[in-house]
């Protein structure tokens, strides 16, 4: 991650304004689909895609764009003006495999049904970067490993779920030693849920959390880190559900909360943050225990995120 466009390997070029050909992905010639940069680039290559709007759907790969299993840049002009619009079909983007970039679009209108998602992600060692993803179901759907998703505007992702970002565990697979940092999170229904009793090890950290419905959703997740984000007039900023059998009940790991700015709490002293556990044994009974956790040091001012 992190090279040079080209440094690695080749360019293919992609622009929307190509369309009577020829098309062999050349500066001169560049290709009219991202889908055709993606399928004939190989491991290394970067995919340049210029200033457009580029909605063609592929039935077959559910989804405007299909990367599975390539190392690849995929990198857009400008991502004001380098828009992936999913027309509502269903996924924007589909990431399956390892050690793919993904910087410089907008990334807009997947389908409003739940599991649709501006981008999917299930990989590892994949990074979202510098890019605007605004009114889909969801944002971005993470599983895998040490993924990083930072520098975003992820906006406005109030769909039938409604999550910016939402990473879980998948199957009997982990989700863990992923990082999210210096992103925005605005006006989603909910700005990121983490969710699985795999899905540990997470560090969430220097991200605003502004105008959504609940800043940041929890459920059945341990050993996760935040740390350093800001917390500004979402409707709920924090709600934590844990669910488990009784044997269970003390055998998990606890979230770290630590100098994140809170705009409801102008005090020095440790900001609580009531929780549930919700104890089930079915079908017997369910019963819901209030608990509370502490951010010990909360930040008295909202962070620059750069």
């Amino acid at each position: 991650m992190n090279h040079q466009i080209g440094e690695m390997g080749t360019t293919l070029y992609v622009d929307d304004d190509n369309t009577l050909g020829p098309w062999d992905g050349t500066l001169l010639h560049p290709y009219r689909y991202i889908q055709d940069g993606v399928d004939n680039a190989t491991d290394g290559d970067t995919v340049f895609v210029f200033n457009g709007t580029y909605n063609k759907y592929h039935p077959e790969y559910v989804a405007i764009v299909y990367i599975y299993n390539k190392r690849l840049d995929v990198v857009g002009e400008n991502k004001n003006t380098t828009i992936v619009d999913g027309d509502f079909n269903f996924h924007v983007f589909r990431i399956y495999g390892d050690n793919t970039t993904i910087r410089g679009f907008t990334i807009q209108n997947s389908k409003d049904r739940p599991q649709a998602a501006g981008i999917i992600l299930r990989g590892n060692d994949i990074e979202i970067t510098d890019t605007i993803i605004r009114q889909n179901n969801n944002g971005i759907e993470v599983y895998g490993l040490r993924n990083k998703i930072h520098n975003n505007t992820i906006v406005n992702n109030t769909g039938d779920n409604g999550f910016g970002l939402m990473i879980t565990d998948w199957s009997i697979d982990p989700t863990k030693d992923n990082i999210v940092i210096h992103n925005q999170f605005l006006e989603n229904k909910i700005g990121i849920l983490v969710s699985g009793e795999r899905c540990t090890d997470n560090r969430f950290s220097n991200n605003l959390f502004k105008d959504n419905r609940v800043g940041i959703e929890a459920d059945d997740c341990f050993n996760n880190n935040y740390l350093r984000n800001s917390f500004i007039t979402n409707t709920n900023h924090f709600q934590f559900y844990g669910t488990f059998p009784l044997f269970l009940l003390n055998f998990r790991g606890q979230n770290v909360w630590d100098e994140n700015y809170w705009d409801n709490w102008p005090f020095l002293m440790p900001k609580p943050i009531q929780a549930f556990r919700v104890i089930w044994w079915p079908p017997f009974f369910v019963l819901p225990i209030p608990m509370l956790r502490f951010d010990w040091h909360p930040a008295q001012e909202p962070f620059d995120i750069g």
